[in-house]
């Protein structure tokens, strides 16, 4: 994957967006991992780099997640505010 073709994905720091949610839905996707190095090394890469690539090969699915994750703590903060 050339660099110029990364899409930049705009992910926030919250519950479910981790390395580990992403790395997990990277793994359901066996065509993703093509592009990503040995499991055993994810614990060193970076998050927003893990990000990009994975935006950049699975937009629609990439960004449902954070949607998801996003609607999820919306939800989770109107519940405990009692809105």
């Amino acid at each position: 994957m050339k660099r110029e073709s990364v899409k930049v994905a705009s992910v926030p720091h919250i519950e479910g967006l981790t390395i580990k949610d992403f790395m997990e839905y990277a793994k359901n996707k066996p065509t993703m991992l093509k592009h990503l190095p040995d499991e055993r090394d994810w614990v060193h890469m970076d998050r927003q780099w893990i990000c990009d690539v994975l935006y950049t090969l699975d937009t629609d699915g990439i960004q449902s997640l954070i949607n998801r994750q996003m609607k999820a703590r919306k939800d989770k903060l109107e519940h405990n505010r009692d809105l």
